[in-house]
């Protein structure tokens, strides 16, 4: 960790959920329904990783190919899912993801969003930090399904994401009345 990350990260952060303090007002005063609106999505900071090379993971695909060309019953961009280590030799942070039929090891992230489109939130779901306030929260695959991890990882971390916004800001949504922390009753968005 660089002496600046060490030092300012803590005051960064706090500087950016503070300007969604800021922010809130004018969002209402562009479109009020829309400021009301929460999005959530997951994505991932791709890292510079021997294993991000995709002849990597083509050559295993073009293996399994080769090899199963007879069983037409066998997915071998499922197996390689399941053959390829979770998370680099090199970069623990560096896990395995599946976006849009690509795989790729990055720093996954969750993002919530208003319905204008502004950034509301950003939590990286490998932080230390994070994990330890969410320990129910796993962030691992747990199939040989690339499509079925994705979804489950994305609804398994919008709860917490959810409490951790609501905690760190002071903005007034219909959600907040919706949510009783620690236990989220409900996700809608409905007043």
């Amino acid at each position: 960790m660089s002496r600046f990350k060490h030092n300012f990260e803590p005051y960064i952060e706090l500087m950016f959920q503070r300007m969604v303090d800021y922010t809130e007002p004018i969002c209402q005063m562009i479109d009020s329904s829309l400021a009301q609106m929460l999005t959530f999505d997951t994505s991932g900071i791709e890292l510079f990783v021997t294993e991000n090379n995709p002849k990597t993971l083509n050559a295993l695909i073009k293996k399994l190919k080769a090899f199963y060309k007879d069983k037409l019953n066998i997915d071998p961009y499922k197996m390689a899912y399941g053959l390829i280590p979770p998370q680099t030799a090199s970069c623990p942070d560096a896990k395995q993801m599946y976006i849009n039929g690509h795989f790729y090891y990055a720093d996954k992230f969750a993002v919530l969003t208003n319905g204008l489109g502004i950034v509301r939130h950003i939590v990286f779901l490998d932080d230390e930090a994070f994990k330890a306030s969410h320990p129910d929260l796993v962030v691992e695959k747990k199939t040989d399904s690339p499509d079925e991890d994705k979804s489950v990882g994305d609804a398994s971390a919008l709860v917490p994401v959810l409490k951790d916004f609501l905690l760190c800001t002071r903005i007034s949504t219909p959600i907040r009345s919706l949510v009783t922390l620690p236990s989220i009753r409900s996700v809608s968005m409905e007043p």
